[in-house]
Parts: structure tokens; sequence; C-alpha cells
């Protein structure tokens, strides 16, 4: 996962941070913003679901 999107993740799930105060933080746009954190949760999904096939198949 590129780290832009890591960093948002982080930001957005673990630290709580208001995608507002990110963007003007970042001086990025909130919907580029919102758009990293989508791509970072379909790339956690996916290797989540990979994850549970390998041990499921044990």
């Amino acid at each position: 996962m590129p780290k832009e999107q890591q960093q948002i993740f982080i930001w957005q799930e673990l630290d709580n941070i208001p995608f507002q105060k990110i963007a003007e933080t970042t001086g990025e746009n909130i919907q580029t913003l919102v758009t990293r954190k989508r791509y970072a949760v379909l790339h956690l999904r996916k290797r989540l679901k990979q994850l549970y096939k390998e041990i499921n198949d044990y």
C-alpha cells in the first residue's frame, strides 16, 4: 500500500483525526484524502481475505 494511503488510514481510523483537519494540515483536497482512504481499505480487505483463506486452509 502506498505511504499516502497508509498514512490517511492511520490518521482517520487509529488517530481519529477528521478529514477536515488532515486536509488543513497537509494542504490536500478532502476528496483526495477520501479516495486514498478508500483504496487503503480495499487493499486491506484484499489482504485480510488472503490471510483468512490461508488460516482456514490449514
